[in-house]
């Protein structure tokens, strides 16, 4: 007896650490991991309750329904069943006490809990002899697609398929109007049926860890659910729909592409917990004040510049908002009570701006970052400037070697020290800036190019040729025409203030790096003219001041859907392997250029007749 408690508890403690990870994750490099957080769900602790509660049931000592028994064995061979991790009892003894099954008093399988079990195959037809199933968990393993059957067992209360490879929903889940909980979450779905909206019982609905990027409209209709965790996909746009579910008690959006929160959060009046870290947002609404029961807020690894009044957020016990690009003023401006907010979070957070002022012979730098009682320190080459406390430095410009920097605290917020972008006044640059020039000359084989006038010289960065410099930030790049051959580096992501970027009719090859997503000001990005291959990195959608993108005559084969770029007037992509499907999400934007190669010229002339009315 000893031993089968252990049993319950080592599952129940690792059914706790992976059902609360789903929403809130981790990622690395080779796949998505489960954050290390053991925060729980308020839907999930009554979940588990309800497992323990049923884990140490027994079994009636009855005997099972024939068809019933039948339907298992099917299951059992379907699916692999002497390679399942464990399969006690299962075609040995009495029914009853197969592994995961447990029956009612007249002997019908209420509940299959086969969870991380390793099940491989298809579920077969007989599952829907199963008429009085009121569970089914078959997570992990692979399964690949949901058998119609399954949605013919229409007492099912809780259904569990995640982490199976399913890659679709059909539409007749629809008929489960009994379900409570749906978990597919950890699986390849791209999609959503409307039928879902059929399901009005639900009160968890689990769907992290897929490809979603939209929700039917029919969400709206699941007004019973109070959990809804949506994190780990491809949204860039909350569902609207969301907004009508106005007993959401947890909500889970983390780790998508979002870009900011809807007004109409002032909807979610129950929320006690919210996850949307892990996004791209650079603001919260005012109204989020108003959600006065959350307990538990998570902001972090946002883009957030600024704080709203967030007073009425009383209850607050957990708040993380670190790695975003705030400062003391935006914390103090908020209003929170911080100190009895017992578990937060808000250190490190972005480097703040240094601005740089010549007078005369001498520099003036001035941190920039708002904030009362703030305490200012200044290095020069990583040693610290003694007796300089004040927000502003002044340098004699007589050592053209020199790197400075400054650091802020303030005795409100312990936890957190602002660094300021270093400044070197050889260059008259950031350094990040003449980093990143120095690394886009050594990879494209800057001793050969046409023209490479003062580069990597002495001289201020602003004389180097094809550089534009406003207030110590590199601001333009125009290297058009001028023999760059090799490969553009990812710290081309680091010139944050760019709006020129010209890159044109050179022989740069291999992919355009995914960081020049983080060129946020720029207007004119032109790659044309080179040898470029792979895909257009998705993240150039989040490019929102692009008005201009040149990258014809390359060997692009991937175009991500661009139609989020509102400023866009030109989009030029001929002459790379894009197919019809690559610039179909595209056809709406303004001059863009449909041709292509290779390309059949009749088939192509066809589509575009077609779809363009283009003679």
């Amino acid at each position: 007896m000893k031993n089968i408690t252990l049993l319950i508890i080592l599952f129940l403690t690792s059914y706790f650490l992976n059902a609360q990870n789903t929403i809130r994750g981790t990622k690395t490099e080779t796949e998505k991991q489960f954050d290390q957080d053991q925060m729980l769900y308020t839907e999930n602790a009554i979940y588990l309750q309800e497992l323990k509660t049923k884990s140490n049931l027994k079994g009636y000592d009855v005997t099972a329904n024939t068809q019933d028994s039948l339907a298992l064995v099917a299951l059992y061979k379907a699916t692999d069943g002497d390679n399942w991790i464990n399969h006690t009892g299962w075609l040995k003894s009495k029914v009853a006490d197969w592994y995961g099954i447990s029956l009612d008093i007249n002997g019908r399988v209420v509940e299959i809990f086969l969870y991380h079990n390793n099940l491989n195959g298809k579920i077969p037809q007989q599952i829907s002899n199963l008429t009085m199933l009121e569970r089914l968990t078959i997570a992990g393993g692979s399964l690949t697609e949901i058998p119609l059957e399954i949605c013919d067992l229409t007492a099912l209360k809780h259904l569990d398929l995640s982490q199976v490879q399913l890659t679709s929903i059909p539409k007749e889940i629809g008929k489960l109007i009994n379900l409570t909980l749906l978990d597919l979450s950890q699986n390849q779905i791209a999609v959503i049926p409307s039928e879902i909206g059929n399901l009005n019982k639900l009160t968890s609905l689990y769907l992290a860890f897929n490809q979603l990027t939209s929700m039917p409209i029919e969400l709206k209709n699941l007004t019973s659910i109070s959990t809804l965790v949506l994190s780990y996909n491809h949204f860039s746009q909350i569902p609207l729909e969301l907004f009508n579910l106005t007993g959401l008690v947890v909500l889970g959006l983390n780790s998508n592409q979002l870009i900011d929160i809807p007004i109409e959060i002032n909807n979610l009046g129950k929320l006690v917990i919210f996850y949307i870290n892990d996004n791209l947002i650079k603001s919260l609404p005012a109204e989020i004040n108003n959600l006065i029961k959350l307990k538990e807020l998570y902001l972090e690894n946002n883009q957030f510049e600024s704080l709203p009044n967030l007073s009425g957020l009383t209850l607050l016990t957990k708040l993380s908002i670190e790695n975003n690009a705030l400062d003391f003023g935006d914390l103090q401006s908020s209003n929170l009570n911080w100190s009895n907010i017992a578990n937060k979070t808000y250190s490190p957070q972005a480097k703040i701006e240094l601005k740089i002022k010549k007078v005369n012979d001498s520099f003036v730098l001035k941190g920039i970052a708002d904030g009362t009682n703030n305490t200012y320190q200044w290095f020069k080459n990583d040693v610290l400037i003694a007796g300089e406390l004040k927000d502003s430095l002044q340098v004699a410009s007589t050592n053209n070697t020199d790197i400075y920097y400054c650091k802020v605290s303030n005795i409100g917020f312990p936890d957190l020290i602002l660094t300021s972008e270093s400044f070197y006044l050889s260059g008259q640059v950031q350094k990040g800036d003449y980093d990143a020039l120095v690394a886009l000359y050594n990879a494209t084989n800057g001793s050969n190019w046409t023209n490479k006038s003062n580069w990597l010289s002495n001289n201020p960065v602003s004389d180097w040729y094809g550089i534009g410099v406003l207030s110590g930030r590199v601001n333009f790049i125009n290297l058009d025409n001028n023999n760059l051959e090799g490969t553009i580096p990812t710290q081309i992501g680091n010139l944050t203030d760019l709006t020129i970027l010209g890159l044109n009719n050179g022989k740069l090859s291999g992919a355009i790096p995914s960081t020049v997503g983080n060129l946020s000001k720029l207007i004119s990005l032109g790659l044309s003219g080179n040898l470029l291959s792979g895909n257009v990195p998705d993240e150039i959608a989040q490019m929102e001041n692009l008005e201009n993108l040149l990258l014809f005559n390359n060997q692009l084969i991937g175009l991500p859907d661009l139609s989020v770029l509102k400023k866009l007037q030109i989009l030029s992509v001929g002459d790379n392997k894009l197919t019809f499907e690559d610039l179909e999400p595209n056809i709406g934007l303004a001059s863009l250029d449909f041709s292509y190669a290779p390309r059949p010229k009749l088939a192509m002339q066809g589509i575009l007749t077609t779809i363009l009315g283009i003679p």
